[in-house]
């Protein structure tokens, strides 16, 4: 009994720190699509910067499309 207890204490403190880690890689992306489409959204961007937005925008997009491959480590 001891025994399993422990099996599943060590289960669900896995899976609280795999959700915590998904929840932040996901996050960090979004936040900063999110910040930077509302800057430009607002008219916040010169003009000479907008290519530069669009592009973070872009490299942002494109860490959660790498998630879901597991390939997010190769662009950090």
């Amino acid at each position: 009994q001891a025994y399993r207890y422990r099996h599943l204490k060590n289960a669900e403190s896995a899976r609280k720190e795999f959700t915590a880690n998904v929840s932040h890689e996901l996050k960090t992306p979004l936040m900063s699509i999110s910040g930077y489409a509302e800057l430009m959204m607002n008219g916040m961007v010169p003009p000479d910067k907008m290519q530069d937005f669009s592009g973070r925008i872009f490299h942002e997009s494109e860490r959660l499309s790498d998630l879901e491959g597991g390939r997010s480590e190769e662009r950090s």
